[in-house]
C-alpha cells in the first residue's frame, strides 16, 4: 500500500511537471462562421489569472471587421452569475474600440451581452476621435483582421463566455474588399489546444500505470 501511495504521488507529480512545461496558450479555440458555410476566423481564450480572461479574435485573410449604426464590430456573451460589468484592456489596437452593450445582430444570430464599439470616442478633453478606426466605413478597421483585448471581472474565466438563446457565443460584423457587411457567429464548443490534449494524456497516464500495477500485485 506504501509503495502504491509512493507512484501514486510521484506519478501526480509528473503530471504537475507536465502541466508546468507545457507553454501558455488558449485552451479554448472558437471558429467564427455561418450556418452551414465557410469559416471566417476564430477566437481564443487565454485564462490570465482569477480575474481576467484574454480574447484574440483574428480573422481570415482578406476579410476585416466593419461597424454600423446598430452593430458592433465585435460581440460575446457572458454568464448571468457573474457580479457587475467587466472592463477591457485592449492589446491591438490600444485605442479606438470601447465595451457597449450588445445590440441585435441580425440574420438569426440574436442579441449578445457586451459589444466592442469603434465609432467615434469621446476623450479626456471632450473631443470626439476615431483613432483606431474610420468611423462607419467599409474596410475601415486598423488592424484590419485582428482584435485582442483581455475581459476583467471578479471570478472570470473561460466557461464564463457563454451562448446566448440562438446559441452563439460571439459574433463579428465583417466584409472583404467592398462587399456589404455580413455577420457571422461561433455556435460551437471551443476546439481543446494541443497542450490541453498533452495534459489530459498525462493524467491518464498516471491513471493507466496505477491500474497496471495493481493488477500485478
Amino acid at each position: 500500500m506504501r509503495n502504491t501511495s509512493k507512484f501514486l504521488r510521484h506519478g501526480l507529480a509528473a503530471a504537475v511537471l507536465v502541466s508546468a512545461a507545457l507553454p501558455a496558450s488558449a485552451l479554448s479555440v472558437f471558429t467564427l462562421n455561418v450556418p452551414g458555410g465557410l469559416t471566417f476566423g476564430t477566437v481564443s481564450l487565454t485564462q490570465v489569472d482569477t480575474d481576467t480572461v484574454n480574447v484574440n479574435v483574428v480573422l481570415t485573410t482578406g476579410y476585416k471587421f466593419n461597424e454600423k449604426a446598430n452593430q458592433e464590430s465585435f460581440d460575446f456573451n457572458l454568464e448571468a452569475s457573474l457580479v457587475g460589468r467587466p472592463t477591457l484592456t485592449f492589446n491591438s489596437p490600444t485605442e479606438g474600440y470601447s465595451l457597449v452593450d450588445g445590440t441585435f445582430q441580425g440574420g438569426g444570430f440574436g442579441k449578445l451581452d457586451y459589444g466592442l464599439d469603434c465609432r467615434g470616442q469621446v476623450t479626456t478633453s471632450g473631443a470626439v476621435t476615431t483613432t483606431g478606426c474610420t468611423n462607419r466605413k467599409v474596410n475601415s478597421l486598423i488592424p484590419n483582421n485582428a482584435i485582442d483585448f483581455a475581459v476583467n471581472l471578479a471570478g472570470i474565466s473561460e466557461s464564463s463566455f457563454i451562448a446566448n438563446r440562438q446559441g452563439y457565443y460571439f459574433t463579428a460584423l465583417v466584409n472583404s474588399g467592398d462587399d456589404a457587411a455580413f455577420v457571422v457567429g461561433s455556435n460551437m464548443a471551443p476546439i481543446p489546444e494541443p497542450e490541453t490534449y498533452a495534459l489530459m494524456l498525462a493524467g491518464l497516464g498516471v491513471v493507466g500505470f496505477m491500474a497496471r500495477r495493481r493488477r500485478a500485485n
